[in-house]
């Protein structure tokens, strides 16, 4: 996976101090963790929810809000859940939103085949921090399955609220690092999460603006109108290797 980087954030953190601008390439529909397994909905779902594991920058799979696991005979998974996590409305993380979530996903028409090897009836909990669960065979790679975005958390308190006001996909709550504010066809806005759990980060907004121009896309990167491109076409990785202003990464996916 590429990405591309304005040197103008990395060299002076900007004017623009309070927001960081990155650009997608598709609308954003559905908010909804288990109802989409699209890259650029991804991109934004991993800034407001998070999972039991997740991948390290090595691609290692490691604890996010496990604190740690077990697993016995290769099937049987306990899962230890971080104490004083909060959602963005304000619930405390339970061993119960973990199996709520669970279900939701192994039920999910859209990704419920990633889960398929999970035995549903063995997801239990023990108490409010502890929970477990073992798949119909041994199966190393639930680990994994467990980084993906169909795996996150949710609030089961504010998911059952949304379903008889406005639905999850529109009014995401999560345990992420930046909260829900704003969906529209053009941009997905996003407000730091002053109460998470984990390091806050630098800006207090985070806003993806839709745009699948590419060189209207460059253009903003290089004139310091947004920080990175999230979702980079052949096209750009190829015009922007040879521009002095723009950093061009790559990462395993």
């Amino acid at each position: 996976v590429f990405f591309f980087v304005s040197c103008r954030y990395i060299g002076e953190r900007r004017n623009r101090k309070e927001t960081l601008i990155a650009l997608l390439e598709f609308s954003i529909v559905n908010l909804d963790p288990i109802d989409t397994n699209e890259y650029d909905t991804s991109t934004v779902l991993c800034e407001i929810y998070e999972g039991l594991l997740k991948y390290d920058d090595d691609m290692k799979v490691v604890p996010s809000l496990a604190e740690k696991w077990d697993v016995r005979d290769g099937m049987y998974y306990t899962f230890y859940l971080k104490k004083g996590v909060h959602f963005h409305n304000g619930e405390e993380l339970k061993a119960s939103d973990v199996k709520f979530s669970l279900l939701r996903a192994i039920d999910s028409d859209a990704t419920g085949f990633l889960f398929e090897r999970i035995e549903k009836d063995s997801i239990k909990v023990i108490n409010d921090y502890t929970i477990k669960l073992s798949t119909l065979a041994p199966d190393p790679t639930l680990p994994f399955v467990l980084c993906h975005t169909a795996a996150y958390i949710v609030s089961e308190k504010a998911t059952k609220q949304k379903a008889t006001e406005n639905s999850l996909a529109l009014h995401p709550v999560g345990t992420g690092p930046f909260k829900f504010e704003k969906l529209t066809k053009d941009e997905v806005l996003l407000s730091r999460f002053e109460d998470y759990h984990g390091i806050l980060p630098y800006f207090s907004f985070l806003q993806f603006q839709i745009n699948d121009n590419y060189h209207e896309r460059i253009e903003k990167l290089q004139n310091g109108k947004a920080d990175i491109i999230c979702s980079v076409s052949i096209f750009e990785i190829e015009e922007c290797m040879a521009k002095s202003n723009v950093q061009v990464q790559s990462m395993q996916s």
